[in-house]
C-alpha cells in the first residue's frame, strides 16, 4: 500500500518553524541521529499504526533504555518535572504524597534480592509492577533508587523494555484534518515537530503512549486530543510534554 502524505504548504501559517538545532537537541535525548527525520509528513491522512509496522518502517526506530532516567523522560513524567509538581507529587517513598493514578504498596511484598518475574508470587507480581508504576510516572528519590527493593524493581523494568523491544514513532510533521482519524497502537512513544488538529481530526491511542512535540496546535476550538475507549471499555493515555496553543494566541 503506498502512502499518500498530502500537500503540507497550506497549513504553514500553523506551524513552528523549528530550528535543526532544537530538532538534534531533541533527538539526542532518544539517541537517535537527526537523519531519522529525513522522511515526508503526515498530512490530512487517515492511518493506523500499529506492530508489525510494515507499512512505517521508515518511521518506527527501536529505542534502547539504560535508565530509569531514560525510562521517565521518554515514556512518564520527568523526574524534575515530577519533583515541581509540589501540590501533586507522585512520591513513591514511604508516607509520601500520591497522585490519583499511583498505588500504594506492601513493601514487604517487593523482592529484596535479584529475581526473575515469572517466578515471583501473585503477591509480589503485584507488588513489582504497581511500583514500576509509580516510578515510571512519580517523583524518585534518587539514593532510594539505588538501594534495594527499588533498584530490582528498576532493573526489571529496564531489562523488560528492552526484551519488549519498545519504539518510537519519528516524523516531521503530523497534520488531522476534520473528519480524519490517526490510530496509534502498542507505540510507547511518538515524536513530532508539529502536531496540527483541525476540526473533528482525532488521534486515538490504544495503549499508553507519550507525545513529545515541539508544539501542538488546535486551530478550531473543536478541536483536541481525542481518547477513545477502545476494546474493554478503558481509554488509551496520552501524555504530552512540549508547547501547545490555538491559533490566535
Amino acid at each position: 500500500m503506498t502512502i499518500a502524505h498530502g500537500d503540507i504548504e497550506k497549513h504553514r501559517q500553523h506551524l513552528a518553524n523549528v530550528s535543526p538545532e532544537t530538532v538534534r537537541d531533541r533527538l539526542q535525548g532518544f539517541r537517535l541521529q537527526p537523519g531519522v527525520m529525513d522522511v515526508l509528513p503526515f498530512v490530512c491522512k487517515s492511518f493506523h499504526v500499529k506492530s508489525p509496522f510494515t507499512e512505517y518502517i521508515p518511521w518506527v526506530h527501536p529505542l534502547e533504555p539504560r535508565s530509569l532516567d531514560d525510562l521517565k523522560n521518554w515514556f512518564g513524567v520527568p523526574n524534575e518535572t515530577a519533583k515541581q509538581l509540589e501540590s501533586e507529587t507522585r512520591s513513591i517513598t514511604a508516607g509520601g504524597k500520591l497522585w490519583a493514578g499511583a498505588a500504594r504498596i506492601t513493601p514487604r511484598a517487593l523482592p529484596t534480592r535479584h529475581f526473575e518475574f515469572e517466578s515471583l508470587d501473585q503477591e509480589q507480581r503485584l507488588a513489582v509492577r504497581l511500583t514500576a508504576n509509580n516510578l515510571l510516572y512519580g517523583y524518585v528519590d534518587p539514593e532510594s533508587a539505588s538501594r534495594r527493593p527499588l533498584s530490582g524493581v528498576i532493573d526489571y523494568m529496564i531489562a523488560a523494555s528492552i526484551n519488549y523491544g519498545v519504539k518510537i514513532f519519528v516524523a516531521p510533521d503530523l497534520i488531522v484534518c476534520p473528519d480524519d482519524v490517526v490510530e496509534f497502537e502498542n507505540v510507547p512513544a511518538l515524536f513530532f515537530k508539529n502536531v496540527l488538529i483541525y476540526g473533528t481530526g482525532q488521534i486515538v491511542i490504544k495503549s499508553k503512549t507519550k507525545l513529545h512535540a515541539v508544539q501542538i496546535t488546535c486551530p478550531s476550538l473543536a478541536a483536541s486530543l481525542i481518547m477513545p475507549k477502545h476494546e474493554g471499555g478503558k481509554h488509551g493515555q496520552l501524555r504530552y510534554f512540549g508547547s501547545r496553543r490555538r491559533s490566535g494566541q
